[in-house]
């Protein structure tokens, strides 16, 4: 299964905004590195991109929109 470094993520300047998406996501740990799951990723990067929200976001009223 393709992985994305928990390293190289935390580079990026919204890996908090990011870390606030992965409540309850598995994070596996390989040869004491960690490691986030490529969907998982995808995933946020897909919604982050279209809405500059994540999976755990708060969602707008019909006012805000």
């Amino acid at each position: 299964m393709p992985f994305v470094r928990l390293s190289d993520v935390n580079q990026l300047p919204f890996y908090e905004f990011w870390m606030e998406s992965m409540v309850g996501s598995t994070m596996p740990e390989i040869h004491g590195e960690t490691f986030v799951f490529l969907h998982d990723w995808e995933a946020f990067a897909r919604e982050f991109i279209a809405t500059g929200r994540h999976r755990c976001s708060s969602r707008p009223s019909n006012a805000e929109e």
